[in-house]
């Protein structure tokens, strides 16, 4: 199959309405790319023949029969829109190649599929890779490899092979459940900012969506689809929201339309949008002592104000605010800041204040809110009162809206 005839399939596939997808510029050029009818659909269709000719196609082999089995187990963190998957390889003797690799397929829940699709998940992680990835290794952001990726845009099957970090010494994966050292969440800070510092206030390819233009993460449509069954489910009870913050949630409802506005304001920048621990790998750093975090899962690429959807989406999760606690995200937020400063021209720098980036910051904390209505009952990840899990998320989404009262946020649309 041709690229022309691969992206024709993907707009014709899809129902009707241009999506994302469909809109999609550009080559999928990549020589580590394969089109073909054999794309496995879920765990159970890996093969070891399939996985040595993608191997070998991306270079990282030389010969398919060097491979003689391999062994699939899911990965401790899984996803909530893709099947994630730690696979072993046997290899043959005096071959060369990796002993683990991780592969990540579409989901098998058929809610989330929906999502992913809706949301062209897939084909916004291939089209990190293909044309983002490198330009953020100039900029030394720490990435996970991508070894090779296999694509059925028919059956929008988007297939990725990736290194295993935990093959490199000292590197462990973040947990939300867990939570992060100050230390894990300044280096997660440095990521973020070289980042956003590398897409600062550039153009951005026609394919990249804005925050409010990427469906489950449009503040609008969360209020528009959720708000009713978050208020009247359980939710809020077992996320402990007080009368208080319930009443400012309310009133954040009421200003939706000018929050939506606030994340479209300048600067704009490439943006995760899918910070949480779980998607971040630690592993040794610069110097003595330091600390690096590797980004992962960039599903939900796209353009936005960056300490908003990103750096607040990190820290959050992990303070009460408190006093003490709002003065680290203060620190956490200069260190950020700082080190964005290091990647920006002159002018740029000299535009963005260390005041600009704490009102950015505070605007997240109204975006966090709304994003995650996605968890209520209605919502494609509602999470039951069924264990740990469950009463973590509580507790961010308790923090969240916690968050809103004490960084004052409301004041913010007073301002505007």
């Amino acid at each position: 199959m041709s690229v022309e005839d691969a992206l024709e399939a993907v707009s014709i596939h899809r129902s009707g309405s241009l999506s994302l997808g469909a809109r999609l510029s550009a080559t999928l050029s990549a020589p580590s790319v394969s089109f073909h009818e054999c794309v496995p659909s879920r765990p159970g269709d890996l093969t070891a023949a399939w996985l040595a000719k993608a191997l070998v196609e991306g270079g990282v082999m030389v010969a398919e029969e060097d491979v003689l089995s391999i062994s699939v187990i899911p990965v401790e963190a899984q996803g909530y829109i893709s099947e994630t998957v730690r696979v072993t390889l046997e290899l043959a003797p005096g071959a060369t190649g990796p002993s683990r690799v991780i592969i990540k397929l579409p989901t098998v829940d058929e809610g989330r599929l929906e999502v992913a699709v809706e949301n062209d998940t897939y084909e916004m992680e291939y089209r990190f890779y293909e044309e983002v990835a490198a330009k953020l290794q100039e900029a030394e952001v720490p990435l996970a490899r991508c070894l090779h990726a296999a694509v059925d845009p028919v059956n929008d099957l988007w297939v990725l092979v990736l290194e295993d970090l935990t093959l490199k010494e000292g590197y462990k994966p973040g947990d939300e459940i867990r939570g992060m050292t100050y230390d894990q969440m300044e280096a997660g800070c440095i990521s973020l900012a070289r980042l956003h510092g590398a897409f600062w206030g550039k153009a951005l390819p026609g394919w990249v969506p804005g925050t409010n233009e990427i469906p489950i993460l449009n503040v609008v449509q969360a209020v528009q689809k959720y708000w009713d069954s978050w208020r009247g489910s359980d939710v809020p009870t077992r996320a402990g929201v007080s009368t208080e913050c319930m009443a400012a949630t309310e009133c954040l409802v009421a200003n939706i339309e000018m929050l939506e506005r606030m994340l479209e304001e300048g600067p704009q920048t490439l943006c995760h949008h899918d910070a949480r621990s779980d998607n971040i790998f630690f592993g040794p750093g610069e110097g003595d002592g330091k600390t690096s975090a590797v980004l992962l899962d960039w599903q939900f690429i796209g353009r936005g104000k960056g300490c908003s959807v990103d750096v607040a989406r990190m820290v959050m999760s992990h303070f009460e605010p408190s006093p003490d606690g709002i003065e680290t995200q203060r620190k956490l937020v200069g260190a950020y800041h700082s080190e964005l400063l290091k990647h920006l021209s002159p002018e740029d720098a000299a535009a963005y204040s260390l005041d600009d980036c704490w009102r950015d910051y505070r605007i997240g904390a109204a975006w966090l809110i709304f994003n995650a209505l996605v968890w209520c009952p209605k919502g494609p990840f509602y999470v039951p009162d069924d264990g740990s899990r469950s009463s973590q998320l509580m507790a961010n989404h308790q923090r969240y809206v916690k968050h809103y009262v004490a960084l004052d946020v409301a004041s913010l649309f007073n301002e505007a």
